[in-house]
């Protein structure tokens, strides 16, 4: 008599083991897909915030220009908080003007950076008085700041 032989169940399916290779290996591959979406959102805020930060100090720098041609530069006065512009009737202006540090623009995630208060400092040559401007900006994160000058001379000088 022969005995039957016992054949082996073919087994379908995953070891224990082999799930969790596949589980660590999938962990592994959305953490740096994750890393790398969170990274490059990251740079892309910081340097939309450093391109506003520019814009911002050129608006700055406009502002101050513009009222500069608009008044009679011979009578300009600055002190800490601003620049002051005397009324001229040979532009057709009558009131006084001022441009403070209050009047310097900026846009959401740039700041005005506290350690470098806004300055306007002035001058004389020749007798006619000139304001040298001085303000910082940076990014809400602080990943980029930058200095900016602007020197403001009197016209017609003697």
């Amino acid at each position: 008599m022969e005995v039957p032989m016992k054949t082996k169940k073919k087994c379908s399916g995953f070891t224990i083991v082999e799930l969790l290779v596949g589980m660590v290996a999938f962990s592994i591959m959305v953490l740096a897909v994750g890393s790398m979406l969170v990274f490059g959102w990251l740079g892309w805020r910081d340097t939309k915030e450093s391109v506003s930060m520019q814009r911002d100090a050129v608006i700055a720098m406009n502002m101050i220009a513009r009222e500069i041609r608009n008044s009679n530069i011979e009578q300009i006065s600055g002190d800490g908080n601003g620049i002051y512009f005397e009324a001229s009737p040979n532009v057709g202006r009558d009131s006084d003007m001022a441009f403070l540090a209050t009047d310097i623009a900026y846009g959401s995630g740039v700041v005005l950076n506290s350690w470098d208060t806004p300055t306007f400092d002035t001058f004389s040559i020749a007798g006619a008085t000139g304001v040298v401007v001085r303000f910082s900006l940076g990014t809400s994160r602080g990943t980029d700041a930058n200095n900016y000058q602007m020197t403001v001379y009197p016209r017609n000088l003697p």
